[in-house]
């Protein structure tokens, strides 16, 4: 077992891998994470594909400078101090709200030479494509006083938020003449369609569509859950889910029972495009996930997995276990609710709902829309 140094613990280190935005920091603080919570060096070096030596060497930098050793030491020159401090970023911010000496606009070198008198220094290298707006010093108010502000717009400038009509005007009679966004006709025949068109998304989970005689509201989350589970089937059936490779290799703790269970079903999980293996006493590797979920939350996953096998009868059928293992992972690569979907988007998946079987229901038995006819409403209103 390798020596980590007590700079953070291992808990600090999994939250600084999980919360740093920065791709390569957080790819350093895992492989510490997992080097402190007591695996090998090689089995760290052939999780992160980082290799043996530099697995050694990020290791060496993190016992001699801590959390600064991890990240690209380039941007700070080393471990060295750094030069742009606050204090200094905030003078800065002040002096780019004003012209430079020449009276023209800011440049690198331009910024380079002021930093360099304030730092005392003879020169300072200029950044190369330096752009004083993505600055972090630019200042907060953008009227700079080479660009004042006019009385009003210009037409240049109102043109901007001229974003024509309505996207689609779906009312009987004014369909044919409707237009989307760019100017194209929109086709009246999307009200012939069994679920009609989308008109509009309510609650960020519910798809409000038209029909010629009515309304129909979807579940997103549940339409389509059932999409991707008969998907599931239909590859199955076919020639196996295809897969995709995790560039890192997502490490899940369970419980040893869960583990031994999860491994013992491997085979039948690979026939879905899960690829999975022990790592270590308590968790497993997730390697491979099924490319038609996406981008999806591997770890709760297989947990969710996990606690399904354990409830499973060993004399279910082997077909049984698949379906529910295809369920599983049916609900983990729908559209969530909370999500914000565009008309396309939503038209979409009512025309995928009205092409695949078993639509009306998810895989948990509810139901993925209700429909409403007109005569309906008008009773709710006491018009009939």
């Amino acid at each position: 077992m390798a020596y980590v140094a007590d700079h953070l613990s291992v808990t600090a280190l999994e939250e600084r891998y999980e919360a740093c935005d920065d791709v390569t920091s957080s790819r350093h603080f895992q492989t510490i994470w997992l080097l402190a919570k007591g695996h090998t060096v090689g089995e760290v070096a052939a999780l992160t594909s980082f290799g043996r030596r530099w697995t050694e060497q990020l290791l060496e930098r993190y016992n001699a400078l801590g959390p600064l050793g991890l990240g690209d030491l380039r941007r700070g020159n080393g471990a060295a101090a750094r030069i742009l401090k606050p204090e200094l970023l905030e003078r800065l911010r002040v002096r780019l709200a004003d012209p430079p000496p020449d009276g023209g606009v800011w440049t690198s070198a331009k910024a380079a030479c002021w930093m360099a008198g304030e730092l005392g220094l003879a020169s300072l290298a200029p950044q190369r494509g330096w752009d004083w707006r993505r600055s972090p010093a630019r200042p907060a108010d953008t009227r700079r006083p080479f660009a004042p502000l006019r009385g009003a717009f210009a037409e240049a400038a109102q043109a901007a938020f001229d974003v024509g009509g309505p996207a689609a005007d779906l009312r009987p009679g004014f369909a044919e003449a409707a237009e989307d966004a760019k100017g194209e006709a929109v086709p009246a025949e999307l009200l012939d369609h069994p679920l009609g068109a989308a008109r509009a998304q309510v609650h960020e989970t519910y798809i409000v569509a038209q029909t010629r005689d009515g309304l129909v509201i979807v579940d997103q989350h549940a339409a389509h859950e059932r999409i991707v589970y008969e998907k599931l089937k239909a590859a199955l059936d076919a020639s196996g889910v295809p897969r995709q490779i995790l560039l890192i290799p997502e490490i899940v703790e369970l419980d040893e029972a869960d583990v031994e269970r999860l491994t013992a079903r491997a085979d039948e999980l690979a026939r879905f495009g899960l690829a999975l293996e022990t790592f270590g006493p308590g968790a497993v590797a997730l390697r491979e996930t099924p490319s038609l979920l996406g981008e999806i939350d591997g770890s709760g996953l297989v947990r969710d997995l996990a606690e399904h096998i354990s409830e499973w009868d060993e004399t279910l059928p082997l077909e049984r276990r698949l379906m529910q293992v295809a369920s599983s992972m049916a609900c983990h690569g729908s559209v969530r609710a909370g999500r914000r979907l565009k008309p396309e988007e939503m038209n979409a998946l009512l025309r995928e709902m009205e092409a695949t079987p078993n639509s009306g229901q998810c895989n948990h038995g509810r139901p993925t829309y209700v429909e409403l006819k007109l005569t309906d409403i008008e009773r709710l209103f006491g018009r009939r």
